[in-house]
Protein backbone atom coordinates (compact mmCIF):
# COMPACT_ATOMS: atom_id res chain seq x y z
CA UNK A 1 0.00 0.00 0.00
CA UNK A 2 1.31 3.58 -0.48
CA UNK A 3 1.53 5.18 2.31
CA UNK A 4 0.60 8.93 2.04
CA UNK A 5 -2.11 10.21 0.30
CA UNK A 6 -2.54 14.18 0.66
CA UNK A 7 -4.44 16.56 -0.59
CA UNK A 8 -1.32 18.63 -1.99
CA UNK A 9 -1.31 22.74 -3.59
CA UNK A 10 1.25 23.26 -6.21
CA UNK A 11 2.34 26.91 -5.88
CA UNK A 12 5.10 27.55 -8.76
CA UNK A 13 7.17 30.41 -9.02
CA UNK A 14 7.59 31.52 -12.92
CA UNK A 15 10.01 33.60 -12.77
CA UNK A 16 12.72 30.68 -11.26
CA UNK A 17 12.25 27.45 -12.54
CA UNK A 18 11.89 26.43 -16.55
CA UNK A 19 8.63 24.74 -18.04
CA UNK A 20 10.51 21.35 -18.40
CA UNK A 21 10.19 20.63 -15.09
CA UNK A 22 6.16 20.24 -14.63
CA UNK A 23 5.95 16.69 -15.92
CA UNK A 24 8.33 15.95 -13.51
CA UNK A 25 6.84 17.42 -10.26
CA UNK A 26 3.45 16.40 -11.46
CA UNK A 27 4.69 12.80 -11.67
CA UNK A 28 6.23 12.86 -8.22
CA UNK A 29 3.05 14.81 -6.77
CA UNK A 30 0.94 12.02 -8.07
CA UNK A 31 2.45 9.45 -6.24
CA UNK A 32 2.56 11.07 -2.88
CA UNK A 33 -1.62 12.22 -3.17
CA UNK A 34 -3.95 14.26 -4.98
CA UNK A 35 -3.22 18.08 -6.82
CA UNK A 36 -5.93 20.18 -6.44
CA UNK A 37 -4.47 23.56 -6.76
CA UNK A 38 -1.98 24.49 -9.73
CA UNK A 39 -1.12 28.23 -9.03
CA UNK A 40 1.87 30.28 -11.29
CA UNK A 41 3.15 33.46 -10.28
CA UNK A 42 4.97 35.66 -12.05
CA UNK A 43 5.11 39.33 -13.41
CA UNK A 44 3.64 39.98 -16.77
CA UNK A 45 6.61 40.40 -19.83
CA UNK A 46 8.76 38.24 -17.53
CA UNK A 47 10.50 35.57 -20.87
CA UNK A 48 9.93 32.61 -18.13
CA UNK A 49 6.27 33.65 -17.14
CA UNK A 50 5.09 33.69 -20.79
CA UNK A 51 7.00 30.10 -21.54
CA UNK A 52 4.62 29.12 -18.31
CA UNK A 53 1.76 31.05 -19.76
CA UNK A 54 1.48 28.59 -22.75
CA UNK A 55 1.50 25.15 -21.31
CA UNK A 56 -0.77 26.47 -18.35
CA UNK A 57 -3.88 25.03 -20.06
CA UNK A 58 -2.57 21.73 -20.95
CA UNK A 59 -1.73 21.41 -17.37
CA UNK A 60 -4.38 23.14 -15.71
CA UNK A 61 -2.25 25.64 -14.45
CA UNK A 62 -4.29 28.93 -12.87
CA UNK A 63 -1.93 32.09 -13.25
CA UNK A 64 -1.93 34.96 -11.22
CA UNK A 65 -0.12 37.48 -12.65
CA UNK A 66 1.27 40.88 -11.22
CA UNK A 67 2.89 44.03 -12.13
CA UNK A 68 5.96 45.08 -10.41
CA UNK A 69 4.74 48.18 -8.64
CA UNK A 70 8.31 49.18 -7.11
CA UNK A 71 11.88 48.67 -8.37
CA UNK A 72 13.79 46.17 -6.34
CA UNK A 73 10.42 44.64 -4.92
CA UNK A 74 9.12 41.38 -6.46
CA UNK A 75 5.32 41.34 -6.06
CA UNK A 76 4.57 37.88 -7.76
CA UNK A 77 7.03 36.36 -4.65
CA UNK A 78 4.57 38.38 -2.21
CA UNK A 79 1.55 37.10 -3.69
CA UNK A 80 2.38 33.44 -4.05
CA UNK A 81 2.38 33.99 0.31
CA UNK A 82 -0.64 35.54 0.56
CA UNK A 83 -2.46 33.53 -1.66
CA UNK A 84 -0.36 30.22 0.43
CA UNK A 85 -2.09 31.80 3.50
CA UNK A 86 -5.82 32.21 1.88
CA UNK A 87 -5.17 28.34 1.05
CA UNK A 88 -4.00 27.26 4.32
CA UNK A 89 -6.79 28.90 5.61
CA UNK A 90 -9.52 27.67 4.09
CA UNK A 91 -8.71 23.93 5.20
CA UNK A 92 -9.07 22.27 1.62
CA UNK A 93 -5.27 20.59 1.76
CA UNK A 94 -2.96 19.31 4.09
CA UNK A 95 0.24 19.75 2.03
CA UNK A 96 1.98 22.43 0.37
CA UNK A 97 4.47 22.31 -2.45
CA UNK A 98 6.50 25.15 -3.37
CA UNK A 99 8.17 24.86 -6.37
CA UNK A 100 10.88 27.93 -6.89
CA UNK A 101 14.82 27.49 -6.45
CA UNK A 102 14.53 30.68 -4.23
CA UNK A 103 15.78 31.00 -0.53
CA UNK A 104 13.26 33.32 0.00
CA UNK A 105 10.54 31.17 0.42
CA UNK A 106 12.39 29.49 3.19
CA UNK A 107 10.30 31.66 5.90
CA UNK A 108 7.14 31.16 3.97
CA UNK A 109 7.68 26.92 4.29
CA UNK A 110 8.40 27.73 7.97
CA UNK A 111 5.28 29.52 8.27
CA UNK A 112 3.11 26.49 6.87
CA UNK A 113 5.03 23.95 8.74
CA UNK A 114 3.80 25.72 11.81
CA UNK A 115 0.00 25.18 11.09
CA UNK A 116 0.72 21.28 10.62
CA UNK A 117 0.69 20.85 6.80
CA UNK A 118 3.24 18.61 4.64
CA UNK A 119 6.09 20.70 3.15
CA UNK A 120 7.32 20.04 -0.17
CA UNK A 121 10.08 21.52 -2.11
CA UNK A 122 10.93 21.43 -5.59
CA UNK A 123 14.10 23.10 -6.87
CA UNK A 124 17.15 22.29 -8.66
CA UNK A 125 19.91 20.78 -6.84
CA UNK A 126 22.01 24.21 -6.01
CA UNK A 127 19.00 25.39 -3.99
CA UNK A 128 20.01 27.20 -0.74
CA UNK A 129 20.02 24.48 2.24
CA UNK A 130 18.19 26.44 4.29
CA UNK A 131 14.96 26.06 1.58
CA UNK A 132 15.85 22.17 1.67
CA UNK A 133 16.13 21.44 5.30
CA UNK A 134 13.25 23.29 6.19
CA UNK A 135 10.63 21.03 3.84
CA UNK A 136 9.31 17.24 4.39
CA UNK A 137 10.65 16.30 1.64
CA UNK A 138 12.05 18.18 -1.79
CA UNK A 139 12.73 17.32 -5.03
CA UNK A 140 16.06 18.25 -6.90
CA UNK A 141 14.35 18.49 -10.39
CA UNK A 142 17.72 18.76 -12.52
CA UNK A 143 18.94 15.60 -11.10
CA UNK A 144 15.06 13.47 -11.62
CA UNK A 145 15.25 15.10 -14.97
CA UNK A 146 18.26 12.98 -15.51
CA UNK A 147 17.06 9.75 -14.13
CA UNK A 148 14.01 10.45 -16.33
CA UNK A 149 15.52 10.36 -19.23
CA UNK A 150 17.62 7.57 -18.17
CA UNK A 151 14.64 5.43 -17.32
CA UNK A 152 12.89 6.33 -20.45
CA UNK A 153 15.71 4.72 -23.13
CA UNK A 154 15.94 1.38 -20.25
CA UNK A 155 12.56 0.75 -20.89
CA UNK A 156 12.05 1.72 -24.83
CA UNK A 157 15.31 -0.76 -25.18
CA UNK A 158 13.70 -3.41 -23.33
CA UNK A 159 10.55 -2.66 -25.62
CA UNK A 160 12.91 -2.45 -28.81
CA UNK A 161 14.24 -6.13 -28.02
CA UNK A 162 10.65 -7.64 -26.99
CA UNK A 163 9.70 -6.78 -30.29
CA UNK A 164 12.88 -8.17 -31.87
CA UNK A 165 11.89 -11.84 -29.65
CA UNK A 166 8.15 -11.74 -31.00
CA UNK A 167 9.09 -11.38 -34.60
CA UNK A 168 11.50 -13.54 -34.41
CA UNK A 169 9.00 -16.38 -32.71
CA UNK A 170 6.16 -15.51 -35.43
CA UNK A 171 8.79 -15.56 -38.05
CA UNK A 172 9.86 -18.95 -36.68
CA UNK A 173 6.13 -20.09 -36.71
CA UNK A 174 5.91 -19.20 -40.35
CA UNK A 175 8.29 -21.54 -41.62
CA UNK A 176 7.07 -24.21 -39.20
CA UNK A 177 3.36 -23.74 -40.63
CA UNK A 178 5.33 -23.54 -44.66
CA UNK A 179 7.10 -26.84 -44.14
CA UNK A 180 4.13 -28.69 -42.92
CA UNK A 181 2.05 -27.18 -46.01
CA UNK A 182 4.50 -28.07 -48.29
CA UNK A 183 4.99 -32.14 -46.49
CA UNK A 184 1.22 -32.77 -46.45
CA UNK A 185 -0.02 -35.06 -48.54
CA UNK A 186 -1.34 -34.62 -51.80
CA UNK A 187 -4.93 -33.74 -52.18
CA UNK A 188 -5.09 -33.25 -48.24
CA UNK A 189 -7.08 -30.41 -47.19
CA UNK A 190 -4.71 -28.07 -45.36
CA UNK A 191 -5.55 -24.81 -44.74
CA UNK A 192 -3.39 -21.86 -44.71
CA UNK A 193 -2.66 -20.07 -41.19
CA UNK A 194 -2.32 -16.34 -41.54
CA UNK A 195 0.58 -15.82 -39.22
CA UNK A 196 1.56 -11.33 -38.46
CA UNK A 197 4.43 -9.73 -38.68
CA UNK A 198 4.62 -9.32 -34.86
CA UNK A 199 2.32 -11.35 -32.31
CA UNK A 200 -0.66 -9.55 -31.16
CA UNK A 201 -1.73 -12.11 -28.17
CA UNK A 202 0.00 -13.25 -24.98
CA UNK A 203 0.10 -16.61 -24.03
CA UNK A 204 -2.71 -16.16 -21.24
CA UNK A 205 -5.02 -14.45 -24.27
CA UNK A 206 -3.67 -10.12 -23.38
CA UNK A 207 -2.45 -8.74 -26.19
CA UNK A 208 1.06 -7.12 -26.35
CA UNK A 209 0.70 -4.77 -29.49
CA UNK A 210 2.02 -0.94 -29.49
CA UNK A 211 0.56 1.79 -28.02
CA UNK A 212 -3.17 2.74 -29.79
CA UNK A 213 -2.98 6.39 -31.49
CA UNK A 214 -3.39 9.18 -29.29
CA UNK A 215 -3.23 7.19 -26.09
CA UNK A 216 -0.13 7.97 -23.53
CA UNK A 217 2.46 5.33 -24.39
CA UNK A 218 3.26 2.34 -22.53
CA UNK A 219 6.41 2.85 -21.48
CA UNK A 220 5.79 6.67 -20.64
CA UNK A 221 3.53 4.98 -17.93
CA UNK A 222 5.63 1.64 -17.14
CA UNK A 223 8.60 4.86 -15.81
CA UNK A 224 5.99 6.59 -13.81
CA UNK A 225 5.20 3.44 -12.36
CA UNK A 226 8.73 2.65 -11.40
CA UNK A 227 9.00 6.27 -9.61
CA UNK A 228 6.23 4.59 -7.76
CA UNK A 229 8.09 2.01 -6.19
CA UNK A 230 11.21 4.33 -5.69
CA UNK A 231 8.92 7.14 -3.73
CA UNK A 232 7.31 4.02 -1.87
CA UNK A 233 10.64 2.49 -0.82
CA UNK A 234 9.29 -0.80 -1.58
CA UNK A 235 9.50 -3.25 -4.07
CA UNK A 236 5.96 -4.78 -3.82
CA UNK A 237 2.70 -2.40 -4.39
CA UNK A 238 -1.08 -3.58 -4.39
CA UNK A 239 -2.21 -3.15 -8.34
CA UNK A 240 -4.93 -1.88 -7.21
CA UNK A 241 -2.96 1.45 -4.91
CA UNK A 242 -1.12 1.52 -8.28
CA UNK A 243 -3.85 1.76 -10.38
CA UNK A 244 -5.30 4.41 -8.92
CA UNK A 245 -1.99 6.57 -8.91
CA UNK A 246 -2.22 5.74 -12.57
CA UNK A 247 -5.82 7.20 -13.27
CA UNK A 248 -4.67 10.19 -11.14
CA UNK A 249 -1.75 10.87 -13.11
CA UNK A 250 -2.83 10.17 -16.74
CA UNK A 251 -6.98 10.96 -16.34
CA UNK A 252 -7.73 8.85 -19.79
CA UNK A 253 -5.52 5.87 -19.01
CA UNK A 254 -7.95 2.74 -19.56
CA UNK A 255 -5.79 -0.86 -19.60
CA UNK A 256 -8.20 -1.84 -21.83
CA UNK A 257 -7.03 -0.29 -24.97
CA UNK A 258 -3.39 -1.48 -23.97
CA UNK A 259 -5.32 -5.13 -24.73
CA UNK A 260 -5.29 -5.92 -21.09
CA UNK A 261 -7.97 -7.71 -20.03
CA UNK A 262 -7.81 -7.36 -16.59
CA UNK A 263 -5.69 -4.02 -14.97
CA UNK A 264 -3.11 -6.46 -13.15
CA UNK A 265 -2.26 -7.90 -16.62
CA UNK A 266 -1.50 -4.43 -17.91
CA UNK A 267 1.75 -4.45 -15.49
CA UNK A 268 2.68 -7.83 -17.00
CA UNK A 269 6.42 -8.18 -18.94
CA UNK A 270 9.83 -7.53 -18.77
CA UNK A 271 9.52 -5.12 -15.52
CA UNK A 272 6.87 -5.95 -13.32
CA UNK A 273 6.11 -9.44 -11.62
CA UNK A 274 2.23 -9.89 -11.07
CA UNK A 275 1.82 -11.58 -7.39
CA UNK A 276 -1.38 -12.89 -6.57
CA UNK A 277 -2.33 -13.17 -3.12
CA UNK A 278 -4.48 -15.70 -0.95
CA UNK A 279 -6.84 -13.01 -0.73
CA UNK A 280 -8.49 -11.32 -3.93
CA UNK A 281 -5.71 -8.73 -3.65
CA UNK A 282 -3.06 -8.63 -6.79
CA UNK A 283 0.17 -7.14 -5.70
CA UNK A 284 2.94 -6.03 -8.22
CA UNK A 285 6.42 -7.25 -7.60
CA UNK A 286 9.30 -4.54 -9.64
CA UNK A 287 12.01 -6.69 -10.95
CA UNK A 288 15.57 -5.98 -10.06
Amino acid sequence: MLDENLTIALLIDGENLDTRYIEIITDELSALGRVTYKRLYGTLGNPKVDRWREISNEHSITISPQYTYTKGKNASDIDMAISAMDILYSNHVNAFCIMSNDSDFTGLAKRLKESNVFVIGAGLSNACPSFKNVCDRFFMLDELDKQRELEKKRIEKLEKEKKKLEKKASSTKAKKVKKTESTSSAGADVRSVAVPDEATEAEDGAEVESTPAGATPKSEIYAFVRRLFTSSGKSVLDSGDITKKIYQRYPDFDYRIYGAKKSYQFFEGELFEVVKCESSNVNIKLKD
